[in-house]
C-alpha cells in the first residue's frame, strides 16, 4: 500500500525527469533511472527528485530506455550535415544546457574549424575581444593585467576611476533629492547621503560645504561630521576645514549654525581651532571676531589653552577683547590682557580642568 501511494503521488506531481520511462499496466508513467529492485520480483526507480520507487515487476508493462545526454549528442552529430554552422551551434547550445562542458568544448572547436570568427565558440573557449582580435582572457589577466568591467578590458586604475565616477554621480543625485519637495524621497536621500563614508563621498560633501541650496548644504555639512579625523598635513582636509569656518562666520541662522559647530567638533578639529583663534585675534570686522571667538570657545581643549593665553595681546601690544572673553568664560577668571598673568594662572590650576 505504502509503494501504491508513493507511486500514485509521483505520477500526480508530472514534474520532467531524465532517465528510463517505465510504462505500467494501469496507463501511467514513471520516470527515472531504473535498476534491480531490493527483492527478487522487484524494480526500483530512481527519480530525478532524489526518491526511489520500488515497485513489482507484474505492475510493469514494458520499460522504454532513454539515451543519456551524451549518448544523444553523440546521435545527433552524426546526423548533422557537414561544414554547416547554425545545426551545429544549436547543438552546442543543447549540450551546454545539458551540463556536457567537455563536449560544449569540442563543439565549438568543431564551428571554429568552419568560421574561425564564431563569436559563440571564441566565447566558449575562454575568449575574448580585445584590440579588434580574439584573445584568451586568462592571457589578458596573466599577461596584461587586464580587469573586465561592464563587457570592457582595461587597468584596474581605469576601473577605479569609472567606479569613483558612478559612484560620484549617484551622490549628487542623491543630493538633488535632498531638496525635494516629496518627503519619502527626501528621507531616502538623506538616509543614504548620511551613512556614506568612503573617500569619494567625502570629496563630493565638501564641493557641496557653500552651496546655494541650503537642505544640499546642511545634508554636505552634515555627513561630514562622519568622517574620521584626517592626519595633520591633510592639504584636502584644510580646504574643507576652510570653507567650514567661512560658513560659520556668515551664517545667521542659529540652528543652522549649530550643525556647523557640530561639523567642526568633529571634522579636522585642530585645524579649525586654528583658523577660528587666528581670526578672532586679528578680524577688522568685530562680528567675525565675536564668531570666531565663538567658535573657539566651542573647540577649546586644555591642550591648546596656551595658545589662547598668548593671544590675549598682539606682537604690537594691541588688547584682543574677544579672545580675552574666551578665556573668562572658559577658566572662570578674568586676568585681563596679561598673557604670564594668563599662562602663570593655567600652570598652577589645570588639573582643575577637564576637557568636555
Amino acid at each position: 500500500m505504502c509503494v501504491r501511494l508513493l507511486l500514485g503521488g509521483l505520477l500526480l506531481l508530472g514534474s520532467p525527469v531524465l532517465g528510463d520511462i517505465v510504462h505500467l499496466k494501469n496507463g501511467k508513467k514513471l520516470e527515472g533511472d531504473v535498476g534491480p529492485g531490493p527483492r527478487g520480483g522487484t524494480i526500483e526507480v530512481r527519480t530525478g527528485e532524489g526518491s526511489t520507487v520500488v515497485l513489482p515487476e507484474s505492475e510493469v508493462e514494458r520499460i522504454e530506455k532513454k539515451q543519456s545526454p551524451a549518448e544523444e549528442l553523440e546521435a545527433r552529430l552524426k546526423a548533422l550535415p557537414a561544414g554547416e554552422l547554425e545545426p551545429l551551434a544549436e547543438l552546442l547550445v543543447w549540450a551546454r544546457d545539458k551540463g556536457l562542458r567537455s563536449k560544449v568544448k569540442a563543439l565549438a572547436a568543431k564551428l571554429l574549424e568552419i568560421d574561425p570568427n564564431h563569436d559563440l565558440a571564441r566565447k566558449e573557449l575562454g575568449y575574448v575581444v580585445y584590440e579588434n582580435r580574439w584573445i584568451l582572457e586568462s592571457e589578458l589577466k596573466k599577461r596584461k593585467g587586464l580587469v573586465r568591467y561592464r563587457d570592457e578590458w582595461m587597468e584596474q586604475a581605469e576601473k577605479d576611476r569609472r567606479l569613483r565616477e558612478e559612484a560620484k554621480r549617484e551622490l549628487e543625485d542623491l543630493l538633488s533629492l535632498a531638496g525635494s519637495e516629496n518627503s519619502h524621497l527626501q528621507e531616502f536621500a538623506v538616509r543614504k547621503l548620511l551613512a556614506a563614508r568612503d573617500p569619494v563621498a567625502r570629496e563630493v560633501f565638501a564641493r557641496h560645504v557653500r552651496d546655494q541650496r541650503d537642505a544640499v548644504r546642511w545634508v554636505a555639512v552634515s555627513a561630514l561630521r562622519g568622517f574620521p579625523a584626517p592626519a595633520a598635513g591633510d592639504d584636502a582636509s584644510r580646504k574643507i576645514s576652510a570653507d567650514l569656518h567661512a560658513l560659520a562666520l556668515e551664517e545667521r541662522d542659529e540652528k543652522a549654525l549649530e550643525v556647523v559647530y557640530r561639523t567642526l567638533e568633529k571634522f579636522y578639529r585642530r585645524e579649525s581651532f586654528r583658523l577660528a583663534l587666528e581670526t578672532a585675534s586679528s578680524s577688522p570686522e568685530e562680528r567675525e571676531r565675536k564668531r570666531a571667538a565663538a567658535v573657539v570657545a566651542r573647540l577649546l581643549l586644555k591642550a591648546w589653552v596656551p595658545e589662547v593665553c598668548r593671544a590675549v595681546r598682539s606682537a604690537d601690544g594691541k588688547e584682543r577683547l574677544e579672545v580675552r572673553s574666551v578665556l573668562r568664560d572658559s577658566l572662570g577668571v578674568d586676568l585681563g590682557h596679561d598673557a604670564a598673568a594668563w599662562l602663570r594662572y593655567w600652570r598652577e590650576n589645570e588639573g582643575r580642568f577637564r576637557d568636555e
